[in-house]
């Protein structure tokens, strides 16, 4: 067991909090008991399992152990004291984990829907909207230029280990959509500008849901590019509808449109 915060292995994990170093080793950090399971029952790779007596305290957190150590994962014991020194979060739940970082490539999947996030800035929102793609069953959520780091603490325990059920790349936003443009993919842009209603857009192609900038929205670039750029009318007084509320309004659309509800 690490019982000092001073130990070399828990400075190295301590500095995965920091862009740059996570950036450079590849990883990020994830922290609690439901995330860390989720990391397990998704089946992507768990480098270290960080761990303090407080987890097995209780028998989800052993099965938790048991599982992870069956999985070959690297079980790494620290002090409370150490854990609570490593955690992002006040109440730490005595378990965090190391994974490689996920981002994918460049090149967009197949399926009939996809989200480009672009310029969004607010790591809870960007986490909002990938846990609401997840649940929209969206086929990937692409990350255009100036979007918040995926792997920003806040950000990732927003998606509430969405971010493992499906594919999340960093790209080259404009590159991107104009050549699945020429693959035959619909550009739909959420704008406040927009003329389009979002209930009379054509969701029935395969289709690429832009959603920009929480201040400045969508850039004018993507904009003339842009196949439909549709608009959510609010009745009431308020100015704009929170990003990820706007995307989730969009995404179930596509949905309705497509009769895929249950």
């Amino acid at each position: 067991m690490l019982t000092s915060v001073q130990n070399t292995r828990v400075k190295e994990i301590k500095g995965l909090h920091q862009k740059k170093n996570r950036d450079r080793e590849k990883v990020f950090l994830i922290e609690g008991v439901r995330f860390v399971e989720e990391a397990l029952a998704a089946g992507v790779t768990v480098n270290t399992v960080i761990h303090s007596p407080k987890l097995i305290t209780t028998l989800r957190g052993q099965e938790l152990l048991y599982k992870a150590e069956n999985g070959g994962v690297e079980l790494l014991e620290v002090a409370d004291h150490v854990l609570e020194h490593l955690a992002d979060t006040e109440n730490p739940q005595g378990v965090m984990a190391v994974l490689p970082q996920l981002e994918q490539g460049s090149i967009p999947p197949e399926g009939r829907l996809v989200l480009l996030v672009d310029g969004v800035q607010d790591p809870g929102n960007l986490g909002t909207i990938i846990r609401t793609a997840d649940a929209a069953g969206v086929g990937a959520v692409l990350l255009g230029e100036g979007t918040v780091d995926l792997y920003n603490p806040k950000t990732l325990r927003s998606t509430m280990g969405s971010l493992f059920h499906l594919p999340v790349t960093r790209v080259n936003a404009l590159e991107v959509i104009t050549a699945m443009k020429q693959q035959g993919w619909r550009v739909a842009v959420a704008d406040v500008q927009g003329k389009v209603e979002w209930f009379e857009a054509d969701f029935y192609k395969p289709m690429v849901i832009v959603v920009g900038s929480e201040a400045r929205g969508p850039r004018e670039e993507i904009l003339s590019i842009a196949d439909d750029r549709l608009r959510i009318t609010m009745p009431g007084r308020a100015e704009s509808l929170n990003v990820a509320i706007a995307t989730g309004v969009l995404l179930f659309e596509y949905i309705r449109q497509n009769n895929q509800l249950l």
